[in-house]
């Protein structure tokens, strides 16, 4: 497991790296992100970034995911938006991970379940929605599961 101190030098680069790196799409869609959680975990062996935040936009949240990919290539990339009607998710992963097991378009999949939509993808790079925000609190201990 990552010491805070690690995990919060990540946070800072995170948050840095995508505010930076998407700040004209923002202003675009004159919509900022509330980043509510970023957690940065090893389970079984493999590295997960799980980020959540608040952000309609889909095309947002997959260039979040993109900027976390490009950064922390050799880390499981996802990440879950609620807004008062909907979830979305998107999860990212390298080869190598995949050849460790880890599936992007079912951990997707298996989130939108949970919050009643459906979705997928390939293995390195999917995305779902779900209609149910109140089971997004459950989201998190279900993929940390599926690792």
């Amino acid at each position: 497991k990552l010491s805070k101190e690690k995990q919060n030098q990540l946070l800072d680069e995170i948050l840095t790296i995508d505010f930076k790196q998407v700040e004209q799409l923002y202003e675009s869609t004159k919509q900022k992100p509330t980043f509510d959680n970023v957690k940065i975990e090893e389970i079984s062996g493999k590295k997960l970034i799980f980020v959540t935040l608040n952000l309609e936009d889909a095309g947002l949240v997959k260039q979040i995911s993109d900027n976390l990919q490009n950064k922390y290539q050799d880390c499981l990339i996802f990440v879950m938006s609620v807004t008062d009607n909907k979830v979305l998710f998107v999860a990212k992963a390298n080869k190598e991970l995949n050849s460790k097991g880890i599936m992007c378009g079912n951990l997707v999949k298996q989130a939108a379940i949970l919050c009643g939509g459906n979705g997928g993808g390939r293995p390195d790079f999917a995305q779902a929605g779900g209609k149910d925000p109140s089971k997004a609190n459950e989201v998190e201990a279900l993929i940390k599961g599926l690792l």
